[in-house]
């Protein structure tokens, strides 16, 4: 036999009016408008040998030369995957 969950109804608490929530929300965005999308990132542009070279140095580089060479290995893979996809970044 299963017992059923007893609710304490006292602990529930009043959740505000949405016209309530909306202003409260209008208000953060107007204080706090998003920040513009930029159409491209800067590292974005960086050529491939660039990219390569970066993920494979420090901090990325690791500290045994078998787990070096498998991410390397896996840098190079993803960016010739991405190098099939149209886009110059």
């Amino acid at each position: 036999m299963t017992q059923a969950a007893v609710v304490d109804r006292s602990v529930r608490r009043r959740l505000p009016a949405p016209v309530a929530v909306k202003e409260q929300f209008d208000a953060l965005r107007a204080q706090f408008p998003p920040r513009p999308v930029p159409w491209s990132w800067p590292a974005s542009q960086d050529a491939a040998q660039d990219v390569m070279h970066r993920l494979t140095s420090a901090p990325f580089r690791a500290s045994s030369p078998v787990t070096h060479d498998f991410r390397t290995k896996g840098v190079r893979a993803m960016l010739e995957w991405l190098e099939q996809y149209p886009g110059g970044s």
